[in-house]
């Protein structure tokens, strides 16, 4: 039996803006809502904190599409990533989005400093996004 009148309603509001240390736990290939194109749907994890830790942020880039433009924002937030994971410049060409998530999913758990801000929309609740994505320092 499952007693609900012990407990009260919680609700998660978006976290303030400002940066975060987080690590990214999981990447899949998944189709947009129309069934149009492709998006790598990214699980990340705040790791510091007693008050945001182990908070997730979900992340959609759009690295098969249509518009040029959102495919290169999305390779540029990817770029920015990895640069962040390794310290060093990622310049390569990556075959497919299979490929490419397999190169983000080897990179799961490396500790990495996120400017996070927050994002509000019309008929939903406010949500936290990645900015930029920076190397942890020590």
């Amino acid at each position: 039996m499952y007693n609900f009148l012990k407990v009260s309603d919680q609700t998660l509001s978006a976290m303030p803006s400002g940066k975060y240390s987080i690590e990214l736990e999981s990447v899949r290939v998944a189709d947009t809502k129309d069934g149009a194109h492709k998006i790598l749907a990214a699980v990340f994890s705040v790791t510091e904190g007693m008050k945001y830790g182990g908070r997730k942020i979900f992340e959609y880039w759009n690295c098969e599409h249509h518009n040029e433009t959102v495919v290169e924002i999305a390779l540029s937030q990817i770029k920015s990533y990895l640069r962040a994971t390794s310290g060093k410049d990622f310049n390569a060409e990556v075959e497919n989005i299979t490929d490419l998530c397999k190169i983000l999913n080897d990179t799961a758990h490396i500790p990495v400093l996120a400017t996070i801000r927050t994002v509000e929309s019309v008929g939903f609740m406010p949500q936290n996004k990645i900015s930029s994505f920076a190397e942890l320092k020590d």
